[in-house]
């Protein structure tokens, strides 16, 4: 067998693992509409509900009309489809009440919800059960039955723990809110589909004072065993390792072989201890204030800077003087000045500082997002979400695909899977 072809089969037979198509027979899937609205039925003087019937109407069917909601639309919604072709009506009527009782849409949220239901879905159609079958006995209940699939699943190496604990949380959430919603009759739940736990949650407050949490949960719930912490790593939000002093050295000693721009990126990284997100949403105007006493720079961050931090919290970098003055001789250059011509927001000092040959950003900033934003759109919809489908939104994946240098990309390849590892590089360095 073609070792190419090898190859590309065992990745298309990873991916329909992933998706749930390699575990069952099922043919349901889940399809995206491009601009999803609400719509209102607004019934027509010539017919009534309790009289349908007239010469206009001689299939039985109330005249109406749909009238579009003023609301905007919502990109990318997802809709579940049974094995049969028809559409799972309580699987997408608890998607759009969802959508409808809440004020944030993010389409990957809704996606990754609607993904976890399409494997229950499948799992149905498979064992030909209903989603309402609930028997006395608990361990005949179809909730039940799930999680024990999903338990064999995760010994038989076919998923994850944390996607089958994932999984679960979205069926009972799927129940709970159809149950609270009242989508459905409430004698058709006269036996409960689980059952509410209350579990405490130790934690720490930011002032260092140890708390319990209580948190509702459910008795069919999936533990995800805790990780045992590395006492050299730091942990934010993932495993970090700080630089050690030789790869601190071979990295700028590579750093010299590196185009300019790479060299300040860098450098900005590992003397600030700024984020990617950060150092691709920095512009030009930032560095034009004056240093302080000590030769640096005090350059506030987060929501209302427009440089973009970790869910826009609030901080204060300390620039080097020699960082800035050089940052402000390359933003002089002819070829960095082609750049900003090309990009969206054209030479000026608004512009980012840094951006590629093609005048693209290394990281969409949440103002331009909000500067290009489809007027079309409903107000629900998240910045990402917002701007037209045409605009392809970076997220510094260019930055860690740049040729540095066979040498440096080693303590990149190390180093950079995460996008913090400059400040985690800079904590070596203090």
């Amino acid at each position: 067998m073609d070792t190419t072809f090898g190859v590309a089969a065992m990745a298309q037979n990873q991916a329909k693992c992933r998706r749930g198509e390699a575990r069952y027979e099922s043919k349901a899937r889940r399809i995206l509409l491009p601009e999803f609205r609400f719509v209102t039925t607004r019934f027509l003087s010539t017919s009534t509900l309790s009289n349908p019937t007239n010469d206009f109407n001689p299939d039985g069917l109330p005249e109406h009309e749909f009238d579009e909601s003023h609301e905007g639309y919502y990109p990318n919604f997802p809709v579940l489809i049974q094995g049969n072709g028809e559409p799972w009506d309580i699987g997408n009527l608890y998607l759009t009440q969802k959508l409808a009782s809440e004020h944030k849409y993010e389409s990957r949220t809704y996606r990754a919800i609607a993904d976890h239901l399409l494997d229950y879905l499948r799992y149905l159609e498979d064992e030909g059960l209903d989603y309402l079958h609930f028997p006395k006995l608990n361990q005949l209940k179809v909730t039940y039955q799930y999680r024990r699939r999903l338990v064999d699943q995760v010994q038989a190496g076919e998923v994850s723990v944390s996607t089958a604990s994932a999984r679960i949380n979205a069926v009972i959430q799927f129940y709970r809110s159809i149950m609270h919603w009242k989508l459905i009759d409430e004698d058709l739940f006269m036996l409960e589909p689980f059952k509410d736990v209350q579990r405490y949650i130790n934690t720490i407050t930011d002032y260092g004072i140890p708390r319990s949490l209580r948190v509702k949960s459910h008795n069919l719930a999936i533990t995800t065993p805790r990780k045992q912490p590395q006492a050299e790593y730091i942990y934010d939000d993932g495993e970090l390792r700080p630089l050690t002093m030789q790869e601190q050295e071979l990295l700028l000693k590579s750093l010299l072989q590196s185009s300019r721009e790479y060299q300040l990126i860098f450098y900005f990284a590992l003397f600030t201890g700024a984020r990617t997100q950060s150092i691709g949403t920095l512009r030009i105007k930032h560095l034009k204030g004056r240093l302080d006493g000590d030769g640096y720079l005090r350059l506030p961050i987060g929501m209302g800077t427009e440089i973009d931090t970790k869910k826009g919290k609030r901080m204060q970098l300390l620039v080097p003087g020699w960082l800035v003055n050089d940052l402000l001789i390359y933003s002089k250059s002819q070829e960095v000045s082609k750049r900003r011509i090309r990009s969206y927001y054209g030479d000026i000092e608004d512009n980012y500082m840094f951006l590629t040959l093609n005048g693209n950003p290394y990281y969409t900033s949440k103002k331009e997002l909000l500067d290009r934003r489809d007027g079309q759109v409903s107000r629900y919809v998240g910045y990402e979400e917002g701007v037209h489908r045409t605009l392809t939104i970076q997220d510094g994946g260019t930055i860690r695909r740049a040729d540095a240098g066979s040498e440096c990309n080693t303590v990149i390849e190390l180093t950079m899977g995460r996008s913090d590892i400059f400040s985690s590089a800079r904590s070596s360095s203090r």
